[in-house]
């Protein structure tokens, strides 16, 4: 479950090992005086209920075919044991992640706990680069070859005498929408009535950031239309756009508003730097996406926002109802995809070049399983779908799992009532934020009068330079962006300093005088970017705990 401070173990023909961070654990647990035991990692929620009570009316009613699924809300692994069996399984969306350890038959929500009773491992060169270049892995593989990813849309169901993976039925197939207002006021109802879920099963305090952005106004609309009044943050400092005009929003419609800016939290010295570290290592599951060095403010910001027993909303993967690849339509490639995502990324570090093509062709096979395109070419819906179960699965959902360490935390725009009905927005509706913004005008059109950091009100048409340049950039092929951006890619240009901790004497204070093993795969001191150089050092944490 993560995490180390509060543990508990069950013994049979099994050993289940629960750990808590913050959270305790009698809230996400359930016991029957039968025996029977129902847990969930993350934020659970079924038919209107959250938590031990949510549990035990989905223990009741399971019958072995995760039927029950479908009626579930939030991002979550859940754990039954029942009639002498043990089930586990992700979420409906699979945005919480399982994990396996192939050799031991282990199974675990943190990949953390899971890599510690296994150890030592193997290293996956490809998975390593991915996980380095690109944040996060895809598919079933992690960057070590012991412990695979519970594939998509399966569950697990194990006896004493054997451990058997079975495929889940949890597609649904939603028509296209008839004109733009038709989609506006379908989507609209799924909002309402998903909110309505949220604030039932949690009538608590709810905490939600504001931004100059389209999601987070997209998510404080919702909550009023829903007659929930969040508390609001935002994040940066004091002149950056975002901050003002969510202190604009915030003073003149009487929200509350905590103004966070990291940048003032001290920097630890190196004394105090390797505990500050361990913690945040810890407390990410030895993954995040950016890397888990820092000044120490991460970790008390989160506490900060799950005050009081808040739920916490992220408004991450808004883009579902935006073109985020920037894409125009089908016919592209999967590898002419990658190329397209992933040209501009400073790969000078690689000590042997030819791993980048090699880890772009293995994971065009990932990204082609992920949404089914045998042919090795995308339509249309399985390149915003690639939004869904590559991006939010994988880059966004890890940070919603650390979230859930510390109270109730959802993910509003991964949950597959609306993520599924997003894949049949034509990309018209979806350029310059049309869509969504038509959405929160419709929910709220007070809040969508303000200005955002796009430059125009969300009540308002993007201007028309904008809208050309939009169009000119989507008609221009594949093979011309390619180019350009590899005339970008050899244009970039060095970071000017190193943080902090890429420093001495907080870089000995950890790593000492030994030899990074990373170096193996790059070189770090060829390394010019501040995420991908967190990334390599949070490896170079993995590799020495692990190998």
């Amino acid at each position: 479950v993560g995490g180390l401070s509060e543990g508990r173990r069950y013994r049979s023909w099994f050993t289940l090992d629960l750990q808590s961070l913050h959270r305790p654990l009698d809230d996400c647990i359930h016991e029957t005086p039968e025996g029977d035991l129902a847990v969930a990692a993350g934020s659970f929620g079924f038919r209107g209920r959250m938590g031990p009570s949510a549990l035990a009316a989905f223990l009741e009613g399971f019958d072995g075919t995760w039927r029950q699924l479908s009626e579930t809300t939030g991002q979550f692994v859940i754990l039954l044991h029942k009639d002498g069996r043990i089930w586990v399984s992700s979420d409906r969306g699979n945005m919480a992640h399982v994990y396996l350890d192939t050799r031991s038959g282990a199974v675990s929500s943190s990949y953390l706990m899971l890599g510690d009773a296994g150890r030592p491992h193997t290293v996956d060169r490809l998975s390593l680069l991915e996980r380095l270049y690109l944040g996060s892995t895809t598919g079933e593989r992690t960057v070590f070859r012991e412990i695979d990813r519970l594939p998509a849309a399966h569950a697990i169901e194990m006896t004493p005498d054997a451990m058997k993976l079975t495929a889940l039925d949890v597609a649904s197939q939603p028509s296209s929408p008839r004109s733009f207002r038709d989609a506006v006021d379908d989507v609209r109802s799924r909002l309402i009535e998903l909110f309505t879920a949220y604030r039932t099963m949690h009538p608590g305090r709810i905490t939600t950031p504001l931004t100059g952005g389209f999601d987070s106004r997209l998510i404080v609309a919702v909550l009023r239309a829903v007659g929930a009044t969040p508390d609001l943050l935002v994040y940066g400092g004091a002149s950056d756009i975002d901050v003002r005009i969510a202190k604009n929003i915030a003073a003149v419609e009487g929200l509350t508003l905590d103004h966070i800016d990291k940048s003032e939290h001290p920097t630890p010295s190196a004394d105090e730097f390797p505990a500050v570290l361990e913690e945040s290592f810890v407390t990410h599951d030895g993954r995040g996406t950016l890397g888990v060095f820092g000044n120490g403010s991460d970790i008390p910001s989160r506490i900060r926002r799950a005050a009081d027993g808040a739920m916490y909303l992220n408004g991450g993967g808004g883009e579902i109802y935006r073109n985020f690849w920037k894409v125009l339509n089908a016919g592209t490639t999967v590898i002419d995809f990658l190329h397209h995502r992933y040209e501009r990324i400073d790969r000078r570090a690689l000590r042997d070049p030819a791993d980048w093509n090699r880890m772009l062709e293995r994971l065009a096979d990932a990204y082609a399983d992920l949404v089914g395109a045998q042919d090795g070419c995308l339509t249309r819906e399985q390149i915003d779908g690639l939004y869904v179960r590559q991006r939010i699965r994988y880059w966004m959902s890890p940070d919603n799992q650390v979230n859930n360490l510390f109270g109730p935390a959802m993910l509003p725009f991964s949950e597959p009532a609306l993520t599924e009905p997003s894949l049949r927005l034509p990309v018209p509706w979806r350029e310059n934020g049309r869509f969504q913004a038509a959405l929160i005008t419709s929910l709220d059109a007070g809040l969508a009068s303000y200005p955002s950091a796009y430059g125009w009100s969300f009540d308002a048409v993007a201007p028309l330079k904008t809208r050309l340049r939009t169009w000119l950039k989507l008609r221009i092929p594949t093979f011309i962006r390619r180019r350009y951006q590899r005339r970008a890619y050899a244009q970039l240009t060095f970071m000017p300093e190193r943080p902090f901790w890429a420093q001495s004497p907080w870089r000995e204070a950890v790593f000492e005088d030994r030899p990074l093993r990373i170096s193996e795969y790059v070189d770090v001191e060829a390394i010019h970017g501040k995420n991908q150089l967190n990334r390599a050092f949070t490896l170079e944490l993995l590799l020495r705990r692990f190998t």
